[in-house]
């Protein structure tokens, strides 16, 4: 009867959230049509922004140079990309740069005598300030110039010498990449999908969870149902069932619109070499777990929260340090180096994080993972208790509580 009475809540739940735009928007047509539509307008903007910078052309002002680096002076003219701009003094050049009237500065001064009879050492000095996008582009291009100035100076003095080119190069530096189409598609997919993964999964379980508690009350149906035959536990069971079903669906279908939509995104970026994003069938269940455990503990959460506010917007507000909170250890999946470890696995959301995104590298072990998957259900069961423990309060149920909502929080423990 129990197992029945559950059900027939958690099936009422589930159409009742269905029907709310809000939720369908973030769980269905968000993960599915609109996440990967914005990531390819972010990509292709970038792309765009980036070919426009490589097409501007940086005015260069100039000191006059010394009469050695004329072949330099005439690179620096016959370049496309560069306008420059002679002058005497660079008493100025913050002042021009910051004002847009030239975006770097060249300037040359003579240091000690080099010593190989008849040359003479000068150094370069490139002004330009790196907050400006434009002057750090200019400042690129005239070290790129430079440094090709400076590798022929140096030869053509080699070859007067009797260096022939290949004693010169001293050696051929080649390079081989050895990762196939598929382990770069991999690496991609496991640098981007945990990100999106736990920001979706969050976002679902946000709105479920205020609909399902706070919303119940705006529509004055929460002291009807409180006051049926069910106990309150299986009712809040069957609410917590239905945002964390919510909740892994969006994750899941986060993870297959992303895995579908990355040759699209990424085909501007990757040119020719374009990698094979796929998922193996073998870390699908692991994939599945990590959505279904980073669901659980995220709706658990913010359920423990919601079912103290009055309306959707003090729900809103109870939720909001929470969810902060469940994205913030997304900045580990970002460090480099950080595997799913003994330890790491104890962390919450990360450990999901970093469990989906060495599932998908095939990168993982089995302990941490076994770690990962044990933390993520006693975190579960730990806030489940404590809403056990709430929920059996008169207060809660008629919401008749005059405190702020994080003090009926604090008050329900005592």
């Amino acid at each position: 009867m129990s197992f029945r009475a559950i059900g027939r809540l958690y099936g009422r739940e589930m159409t009742t959230s269905l029907r709310e735009k809000t939720v369908v928007m973030y769980t269905i047509v968000l993960p599915v049509v609109l996440y990967p539509l914005l990531m390819w307008v972010m990509f292709s903007a970038t792309m765009l922004v980036r070919k426009g910078q490589e097409r501007e052309v940086s005015r260069i002002s100039m000191e006059t140079p010394p009469e050695e680096y004329s072949r330099l002076t005439g690179m620096l003219h016959e370049n496309n990309r560069l306008e420059v701009i002679p002058c005497s003094t660079g008493a100025q050049v913050h002042r021009d740069i910051a004002s847009g009237r030239i975006d770097a500065h060249l300037s040359f001064s003579r240091t000690a005598p080099d010593s190989v009879p008849g040359a003479v050492r000068y150094s370069t000095l490139i002004g330009y300030n790196s907050s400006l996008g434009r002057s750090k582009e200019a400042a690129n291009r005239l070290r790129s110039i430079l440094e090709s100035y400076r590798n022929g100076y140096l030869r053509s003095r080699a070859i007067k010498r009797g260096i022939s080119p290949q004693e010169w190069r001293l050696y051929e530096l080649r390079e081989l990449n050895l990762s196939t189409g598929r382990e770069m598609g991999s690496f991609l997919l496991g640098m981007i999908l945990p990100m999106f993964f736990v920001v979706m999964v969050a976002v679902s379980c946000f709105y479920t969870a205020v609909d399902s508690t706070a919303g119940e009350r705006e529509r004055s149906t929460w002291e009807t149902l409180m006051s049926t035959g069910v106990s309150r536990f299986k009712i809040i069971s069957a609410k917590y069932m239905s945002v964390m079903t919510l909740g892994t669906i969006a994750g899941l279908l986060n993870v297959l619109a992303m895995t579908l939509s990355m040759k699209m995104i990424l085909g501007p970026v990757a040119g020719g070499d374009m990698p094979e994003f796929s998922l193996p069938l073998q870390v699908l269940p692991l994939i599945i777990v990590s959505a279904v455990l980073l669901a659980g503990f995220v709706g658990a959460g913010m359920m423990l929260l919601a079912v103290f506010a009055r309306n959707f917007k003090e729900g809103q507000a109870m939720i909001q340090p929470f969810y902060i909170f469940s994205i913030l250890p997304i900045w580990l999946l970002m460090v480099p180096g950080v595997r799913l470890t003994e330890f790491t696995a104890l962390v919450p959301v990360a450990s999901m994080g970093l469990l989906m995104k060495e599932a998908v590298l095939g990168t993982f072990e089995w302990p941490a993972a076994a770690v990962a998957v044990l933390a993520g259900v006693l975190w579960i069961m730990l806030f489940l208790k404590l809403a056990a423990g709430v929920i059996q309060r008169e207060e809660i149920t008629t919401g008749d509580f005059k405190a702020s909502p994080f003090k009926r929080l604090l008050r329900s423990r005592r």
